[in-house]
């Protein structure tokens, strides 16, 4: 969502890479 505050979309964004770099997929 575009209206989503930055400091929302960061926590978004690292939680993402959080995940990201905990998955066996990569």
């Amino acid at each position: 969502d575009v209206c989503v505050p930055l400091s929302r979309l960061a926590e978004c964004i690292s939680k993402s890479k959080i995940e990201l770099d905990a998955s066996p997929l990569v």
